[in-house]
């Protein structure tokens, strides 16, 4: 797990996940973790919605989950810290195919992620289902039914995530070479 406050990154999707409340709908009255705890009420922040929802998965696959759980466990000991606000990596397997980047779609391709953020594009239109081979990602040029993408609004940063940009441009089209192997 990464910090937000050290990727840099748009903080509002974290923000929503842990700070919204949302309506229970039909998990009204169910408890707290599952099968323990308090009754869930008509509301209830996000994020127990999702710890139900995940209780519930282990609940039907009882082998698998503490099996998992045990290697998640072991991994992780001692490092378990209280700030919330993080992010977990994704392994990079087939990132090549995964446009648009960072977590809120901010950066079309791979290129403009190993850009530093003041130089990235503060507009692109997403939408485009052509592949760009040479930068890896979307396309990103205007055309007519894309939605235009604007990084100055609420949730919509493409800050953050400076891996990399201190690259030539030699060597960060070397590196999108690389990527496309993985």
């Amino acid at each position: 797990m990464v910090p937000q406050t050290e990727v840099g990154t748009d903080r509002a999707e974290l923000v929503l996940v842990q700070e919204s409340v949302q309506k229970t709908g039909f998990l009204e009255g169910t408890k707290m973790y599952y099968i323990a705890g308090d009754k869930l009420g008509p509301t209830t922040p996000a994020k127990n919605l999702l710890n139900i929802a995940s209780i519930g998965a282990m609940v039907r696959h009882p082998l698998d989950t503490i099996s998992q759980g045990l290697r998640d466990f072991t991994g992780t000991f001692g490092k378990m810290v209280k700030d919330t606000y993080q992010y977990k990596a994704r392994p990079l397997n087939g990132v090549w195919a995964t446009a648009p980047y960072l977590h809120n779609g901010s950066v079309p391709n791979i290129y403009q992620l190993l850009l530093p953020a003041s130089e990235r594009s503060s507009v692109f239109y997403a939408g485009d289902r052509e592949f760009d081979p040479i930068k890896i990602g979307q396309m990103s040029e205007e055309k007519e039914g894309l939605f235009e993408f604007d990084t100055s609004l609420y949730g919509n940063r493409n800050t953050g995530h400076e891996y990399g940009t201190e690259l030539t441009d030699k060597q960060r089209y070397e590196l999108i070479e690389f990527i496309k192997t993985l």
